[in-house]
C-alpha cells in the first residue's frame, strides 16, 4: 500500500493525513524520517495516540514514548516495557522480521486488528509505524506508530491484562518511496476466543 492508498481507505483519513504530512516532512534523502526534524506543532495533537518503540539487538522493542489515551488503554504503564510482551507468542517472529524490513528497506507497516485492554473491551483499531532514526546520522532503530480506535467489538470479563493483536484484518508493509518487500500483505487472522 502506499500512504495515498491507506488515506483512501483508512476510517480516520483526516488522522492519517496528519500523522502521514509530519513524516513526510521529517523524511531525509534515505526515506527515514529523523526525530528531531518531527514538526511538534503539528505533531502535537496527535501525541496522545502515538508510540515510540526502539529496536534493541535486532530483537527486544521497548516502549519509549505512550500517549496518554495508550497508557489508558493499556491499563498500566507500558514505557521500558517490550511490546512483544503484549502480542500474541505465535505473531512475535513476524513482528520482529516486519521491524527489521521497515529498517532495511526502509517501509511501513498498516494493520487493522483487535486488541483487548484491562477493562475487558475488545476494540478494533488502525495502526500505521514507520521507521525513525534519532539523528539524521544515526540508523533507523525506532519506529514511530499512530494507532486509532473505533469501535467496541466485545467484551471479555475473564482477561485481566491487555493483549494487542489478538486478531487482525488487514496486516501490510507500507511504500514510503522505496518499493515493498515481498509477500506484503496478510489478510484476517482469526481473532482469539
Amino acid at each position: 500500500m502506499t500512504f495515498d492508498e491507506i488515506s483512501a481507505s483508512s476510517s480516520a483519513p483526516l488522522q492519517f493525513n496528519a500523522f502521514i504530512d509530519c513524516y513526510r516532512s521529517a523524511q531525509q534523502e534515505d526515506g527515514i524520517g529523523v526525530k528531531s526534524a518531527l514538526p511538534f506543532r503539528a505533531f502535537a495533537p496527535l501525541m496522545a495516540d502515538i508510540t515510540l518503540l526502539e529496536f534493541v539487538d535486532n530483537q527486544a522493542l521497548p516502549y519509549r514514548l505512550a500517549g496518554e489515551n495508550v497508557l489508558e488503554r493499556m491499563g498500566r504503564d507500558v514505557i521500558g516495557k517490550d511490546f512483544l510482551d503484549y502480542i500474541p507468542p505465535a505473531l512475535r517472529l513476524e513482528s520482529l522480521t516486519a521491524h527489521r524490513a521497515m529498517c532495511s528497506l526502509p517501509c511501513g507497516y498498516y494493520m487493522i486488528y483487535e486488541n483487548e485492554y484491562v477493562s475487558g473491551q475488545r476494540v478494533k483499531a488502525e495502526t500505521m509505524t514507520l521507521p525513525l532514526k534519532k539523528s539524521t546520522s544515526g540508523a533507523a532503530n525506532f519506529f514511530l506508530s499512530y494507532h486509532i480506535h473505533h469501535k467496541v467489538t466485545g467484551v471479555n470479563l475473564h482477561e485481566k491484562n491487555a493483549a494487542l493483536i489478538v486478531g487482525y484484518e488487514l496486516s501490510t508493509f507500507v511504500d514510503i518511496g522505496y518499493g515493498l518487500p515481498e509477500s506484503a500483505t496478510h489478510e484476517a487472522a482469526p481473532a482469539r476466543a
